[in-house]
Order: structure tokens, then C-alpha cells, then sequence
């Protein structure tokens, strides 16, 4: 869907207020969105058996399933009994992790510490985010005027998020290649800049903050992280970073690592904000476009709300 739909939905032309407002703030022409009978766990389920399809892991062989989305189809069991079931997977580690839009890394992050001390030898980490059911919220509420004009700046985000599904197949590394390092960062002060309290029917995503603070934390991280890993930014094949507009994408490329647009993929103009499925989403663009190749060092740029950021080296 064009985001000038979205908005046209929303009526924002009663406050006085273009219908291309996510498009200028945050270069988002178009969102997608999926049924909305379509559950969050099937859609991780769809992202896993592609990604089982991929690996050369058999799904008799994976040790745990890491759900990590936002959203969950039950309050209980975690979804990823759900997900384990249905694709006939008998792990001894079943369980979801929320981390907002960081979800899928911390996901990673567990998986990887599982690895190093040889509880797990390989490990699905996925998850299915259905971020229009908030869009829809958020519409009605200022439908029936429950939210007003001088709620838009706070809840303008809610506009720019996309559904997807991703997943990782995460094994033992047999030649000494996958993850380098992980380095993350958090700044809990920041947590009322971008929050959902369904208790209590509220929401706020203070683009213009969380994205400034956000840029921050990640470019104070940059020197030790590349430090550990003892690359230069031009050892870099290409920068995968969680996308929320144009803005953040560009300094991440050009300002902190310097690096020409061909070595990251934009997926936020017509996809949106990804949410936690924006890094594998990434990845597997790059995967069936053929750009991935041996050997490449691929830089992984997580953030989400909290505030949190990792940052991670993987060697393919």
C-alpha cells in the first residue's frame, strides 16, 4: 500500500496535512501488508521452511527455536512451539525473545553464546511481524478522533512499518568463517521515545528523537567494534542496517562508514520499516540477487527501541 494511502485512510486532510508526509519525512513511498487473517507465527513458518530450504541443516538437526518477533499468536505457549511443531522440528530450546525491532539479532546473539559453549549445535531464529495491525489502530483512533492533530508527530511512525517474516538457520562454523564479533549497547533511558502500552491504549514513535539518539549510540560503538574485528571500513563488502527511512540509511552509508550505496541494499522506500525481519529480508535480497560471495565481510547494523544496537562482523 502507498503511504499516501495510508494517510489518505487516516483523513489527514482535515489537518490540514499532505498525504505524502511519511514520503518527504522519511523517503517511504509504499508499505507492504499482509492479510489480516494471516497470523504472526505462520508467517515466520513461511520465512523457516525457506530458509530450511536454503541451508543444508536438516530440520531433524536443529537443537532451538528462537521465535522473535513483536507480536505473538498466543499469550501461551511462546510461538516457537508454534513454529517447532509445524515444521516438525524436536528442539530442546523452545522459546520467544521480544526485543522490538532488534528481535531477530537478539536472537542471533543467543543462538551465537548457545554455539560457543557447545550446549546447541545449530539453532532456527525467526520471526513474523504483522506491524499493520498497529497501522490500523492507530487509524481508527484518529478516525474517531480519539487522536487529534497534535498527536501526529508522536504516532507518524505507525504509518511507515510493513509486515514481513525472516529466519536464520545458525549452525557450528566447520572452517572457522560466520560471526567475528558482537558488540551492543543499550540506553534504557530512552525507552519512552518509542513504545506500545496496549494496557492502557498508547503508543508514540518519536521519529526525529529516536533516530538522532539511535544514529549516536551506533556511531559511538563504530571504533571498537571494527577495533575487535580489526577490519578498516574498506575491508567491508556490504552494510546490512535495520532501515526506518532514508535519513538514518544515509548517514550509516555515507557519513559513518563511507561507503558507496552498492555495497548495502535500500528496502525502506518501498517496503517501509521491516521491523525485526529487516536484516534477513536484506540478506536474502542480496542472497537471490547473487551479490553474496565467499569470503565477503558483511556488516550488520541492529537497532531497535529500548534504546539497543549490536553491531555485528560476519565473514561468509
Amino acid at each position: 500500500m502507498s503511504t499516501r494511502e495510508l494517510l489518505q485512510n487516516a483523513h489527514f486532510d482535515r489537518f490540514d496535512k499532505p498525504f505524502d508526509l511519511i514520503e518527504s519525512n522519511l523517503g517511504i513511498t509504499s508499505v507492504r501488508q499482509c492479510s489480516t487473517e494471516l497470523r504472526p507465527g505462520e508467517i515466520a513458518i513461511k520465512a523457516a521452511k525457506a530458509a530450511l530450504a536454503k541451508s543444508e541443516v536438516k530440520n531433524t538437526e536443529i537443537d532451538a527455536v528462537f521465535y522473535c518477533g513483536m507480536s505473538r499468536d498466543y499469550t501461551e505457549p511462546s510461538t516457537a512451539h508454534k513454529v517447532a511443531d509445524e515444521l516438525d522440528i524436536n528442539a530442546k530450546f523452545c522459546w520467544d525473545q521480544a526485543d522490538a525491532c532488534h528481535g531477530l539479532t537478539t536472537g542471533l546473539i543467543t543462538v551465537n553464546a548457545l554455539i560457543q559453549n557447545g550446549q546447541i549445535r545449530s539453532a532456527l531464529v525467526c520471526t513474523g511481524e504483522r506491524a499493520s495491525k498497529g497501522t490500523n489502530y492507530i487509524t481508527e483512533q484518529f478516525n474517531k478522533d480519539v487522536l487529534t492533530e497534535a498527536d501526529i508527530s508522536d504516532t507518524l511512525g505507525a504509518f511507515s512499518v510493513g509486515d514481513a517474516g525472516g529466519a536464520f538457520i545458525v549452525s557450528v562454523s566447520e572452517d572457522g568463517k560466520g560471526i567475528e564479533s558482537i558488540n551492543t549497547q543499550c540506553d534504557s533511558r530512552q525507552r519512552q521515545l518509542c513504545y506500545v502500552d496496549w494496557e492502557n491504549s498508547s503508543f508514540a514513535m518519536k521519529m526525529g528523537l529516536i533516530c538522532s539518539r539511535t544514529i549516536k549510540l551506533v556511531a559511538n560503538m563504530l571504533p571498537k567494534t571494527l577495533n575487535n574485528l580489526d577490519w578498516q571500513r574498506d575491508d567491508i563488502d556490504f552494510m546490512l542496517a535495520h532501515q526506518v527511512g532514508k535519513r538514518p540509511f544515509d548517514i550509516y552509508l555515507k557519513s559513518m562508514f563511507r561507503l558507496p550505496y552498492e555495497k548495502s541494499i535500500r528496502t525502506y522506500k518501498e517496503m517501509g520499516n521491516l521491523t525485526s525481519a529487516s536484516i534477513a529480508v536484506s540478506w536474502d535480497l542480496l542472497a537471490s540477487a547473487g551479490r553474496l560471495r565467499a569470503n565477503d565481510k558483511l556488516f550488520i547494523v541492529s537497532t531497535g527501541s529500548g534504546i539497543v544496537a549490536s553491531q555485528i562482523g560476519i565473514t561468509l
